[in-house]
């Protein structure tokens, strides 16, 4: 508010009751949605899933040849 910038994120209120918001609040959405989930992939080879023996605190890559540590993507990467 003390910028003086108005967010109208998710803010198109409809006259029905179940109406949907913008299709431009939805993209919204799912471009947020993809850079989060982009965070959590390994950096080393790309992969999704992850492992986590008993014996180690972070998790690793599940891909057999791989097995990085994990680590955040940096954000310069994961807002694109």
């Amino acid at each position: 508010l003390q910028k003086g910038e108005v967010e109208n994120f998710g803010s198109h209120f409809q006259d029905a009751m179940y109406g949907v918001g913008s299709i431009g609040d939805e993209k919204t959405r799912w471009a947020e949605f993809k850079a989060f989930r982009d965070q959590f992939k390994c950096t080393k080879c790309g992969r999704v899933r992850f492992m986590r023996p008993v014996t180690l605190k972070r998790p690793l890559c599940a891909h057999d040849t791989c097995q990085a540590p994990f680590e955040f993507a940096s954000s310069s990467a994961s807002q694109k």
